[in-house]
């Protein structure tokens, strides 16, 4: 697990849940939750954004190398 990305975004996504369970209307609270499942999705998609990133300068760098030989 990526502790320092889940911390990051964990603050922001519980404020906003408590918010909206505040906020909402009574019949339309279970919306809420809905957050929770935006939260994973930024979550996963942060660490594939970012591994994708690794990998293709990595590929990049190998290339360069060699074409440099």
């Amino acid at each position: 697990m990526h502790w320092k990305k889940y911390l990051i975004l964990l603050p922001p996504f519980i404020l906003i849940v408590v918010l909206l369970e505040i906020y909402l209307p009574s019949g339309v609270t279970q919306y809420a939750i809905g957050i929770v499942l935006l939260f994973w999705a930024v979550y996963y998609t942060w660490i594939y954004v970012e591994k994708k990133r690794k990998k293709d300068n990595h590929d990049k760098s190998i290339s360069e190398g060699i074409k440099n030989k």
